[in-house]
């Protein structure tokens, strides 16, 4: 029987699935790792190349953009490999990547939401937020690598998500900004536009229909595995 509860996919695959579905789900994890980091590689090469060095130098051809890219990447594996002895310090790498995702993602959740939903966002309040975010999640880091305060990831992750909200909001009020009429697309006037849309489709086709299926499931399960 697996010791802790991060065991138990292990346990799963070496005693329960044949040698042939084995062989099968090694190929698929190890393809999925490999499309995760060509996408994460493919786009910071695209963000260096456009929104850092053609912003800067608008004179810059495919060609140099390309040779960008490819530094980038090599940079990007190189760091990555520097990097990876950092998962040792967890007793899964499965528990170390929600780790750092639980403390980097908040301040981008808190802009995103607040942005789509909130036409008063602004764009200094939301450079303060993810600075503010990142900070904090660098320094709650920091508490839990050095085994200051460990506590829950995804409660921390919650709460890390509220502050930067609050901060984000806050600072919209210091530093006000008018909304720009090409931000109309990007921004939904009223919570309830998606219920007001053209259906479709039938059945789980329609997205509302299917949205509250899905909604009825997370409550069931929440209160079936509280």
């Amino acid at each position: 029987m697996p010791k802790t509860s991060a065991d138990t996919y292990t346990f799963l695959i070496t005693h329960l699935l044949p040698v042939g579905l084995k062989g099968l789900v090694a190929a698929a994890m190890l393809a999925a790792a490999m499309q995760t980091c060509s996408a994460a590689l493919n786009s910071t090469a695209t963000l260096v190349a456009y929104d850092l060095f053609k912003r800067y130098q608008p004179g810059l051809g495919d060609h140099q953009l390309v040779r960008i890219g490819k530094i980038t990447t090599i940079a990007g594996t190189m760091l990555a490999i520097a990097a990876s002895p950092l998962f040792g310090h967890y007793p899964t790498i499965f528990e170390g990547i929600n780790k750092l995702i639980s403390y980097v993602a908040p301040p981008i959740t808190a802009v995103f939401l607040l942005g789509v939903f909130w036409k008063r966002a602004s764009g200094k309040s939301a450079f303060i937020t993810l600075i503010a975010g990142i900070v904090t999640g660098f320094v709650i880091f920091y508490l839990d690598w050095n085994n200051i305060y460990r506590g829950d990831f995804m409660l921390i992750a919650f709460f890390l998500l509220v502050a930067c909200m609050i901060i984000m909001i806050a600072t919209t009020f210091i530093f006000p900004e008018p909304f720009k009429a090409g931000a109309k697309l990007l921004v939904w006037e009223n919570w309830r536009e998606p219920l007001r849309g053209e259906a479709g489709g039938r059945g789980l086709g329609n997205h509302r229909v299917l949205a509250g299926w899905i909604l009825a499931a997370l409550v069931a399960l929440y209160f079936v595995f509280r």
